[in-house]
C-alpha cells in the first residue's frame, strides 16, 4: 500500500524562450490541441527589424564584394604584366614587389569580405530563429491543462537564478500514471508488470486497475536525517482510466 499522485505520461511546459509581449493566444484552458496547432504570439517588432537589417548589411557586403573582385582581377592582371616585365629585365625588382603587394593586398580586401558576409549571414540566420521562436505551436497531441498568461502581459525568458514565464502547459490524457512512494520493506516484492490496484480521493467506491511500469532504483532524499526509513518511487500505469 503507497500514496502519491496521478498524472499523464507525457506533460510539456510551453516557457518563453524570447521576451515579447503577447498580443494574441489562439487556446483556452481546457482546448484540445494537435501537434502543430497555434498556440500564441509574442509581438514581433523588434525581431523582424532585426533581420531586415542583417539582411541589409548582407546586400551591403555582396556590392563591396563586387569591387573587391574587380580590384583583384585589376590587380592580378597588372601584376602578371609586371612578372613578364621583369623577366625580361625591363622593370626593377622594387616595381615587382609593388605590384605584388598590391595584389595581396586586393586579395585580402576580397577574403576580409566573404568573411564578413560569413558573419552577417550567421548574424541573420540567429535573428530567423528569434523571430521564428515568438510563435508558439503545439509539440504533441493534448489538452491544454493550464494557461497562465493574458494578451498583454510580457513573457520573459529564464535566467541562471529566475525561470523564464510558463505560458501554459499540455497534457496528453491518453496515458496516465501514478507515481507513488513505496517503502524500502515493500519495494523488493514489487515487479515490472505487477497488477495494482488504485482508488483515487476524487472518485470514491471506484477502483482501477493498473501495472507496475517503473520501480526506482535509488531512494528519495526527503531531507537531511540519515536515520529515516527510505522511499522508492514506483510508476503504475493506469489500463483503462476514466475520461
Amino acid at each position: 500500500s503507497a500514496s502519491g499522485e496521478v498524472k499523464p505520461k507525457k506533460n510539456v511546459n510551453i516557457s518563453a524562450h524570447v521576451s515579447g509581449r503577447i498580443v494574441k493566444i489562439g487556446v483556452e484552458e481546457g482546448q484540445a490541441v494537435k501537434i502543430g496547432d497555434f498556440l500564441l504570439k509574442l509581438d514581433s517588432t523588434q525581431y523582424e527589424a532585426n533581420a531586415d537589417r542583417d539582411r541589409a548589411v548582407i546586400r551591403t557586403y555582396k556590392a563591396e564584394l563586387i569591387k573587391a573582385e574587380a580590384q583583384l582581377k585589376k590587380d592580378e592582371s597588372f601584376y602578371q604584366r609586371q612578372k613578364k616585365l621583369f623577366g625580361a629585365m625591363l622593370i626593377s625588382r622594387d616595381q615587382l614587389e609593388a605590384a605584388e603587394t598590391q595584389h595581396d593586398i586586393s586579395k585580402a580586401q576580397q577574403e576580409a569580405i566573404l568573411y564578413q558576409i560569413k558573419q552577417a549571414e550567421a548574424s541573420l540566420h540567429s535573428a530567423l530563429d528569434m523571430l521564428a521562436k515568438t510563435v508558439y505551436s503545439s509539440p504533441i497531441d493534448g489538452i491544454i491543462t493550464s494557461l497562465r498568461v493574458e494578451e498583454g502581459e510580457i513573457a520573459m525568458i529564464g535566467t541562471m537564478n529566475n525561470p523564464g514565464t510558463v505560458l501554459m502547459t499540455i497534457a496528453d490524457l491518453s496515458v496516465m500514471q501514478v507515481e507513488v512512494d513505496v517503502d524500502e520493506t515493500d519495494v523488493i516484492g514489487l515487479e515490472i508488470g505487477q497488477a495494482a490496484k488504485v482508488r483515487i480521493d476524487a472518485l470514491p467506491g471506484q477502483v482501477i486497475e493498473g501495472e507496475v511500469t517503473e520501480i526506482g532504483s535509488s531512494a528519495l532524499r526527503k531531507s537531511l536525517a540519515s536515520d529515516e526509513s527510505k522511499d522508492f518511487e514506483v510508476t503504475i500505469t493506469l489500463t483503462d482510466p476514466p475520461e
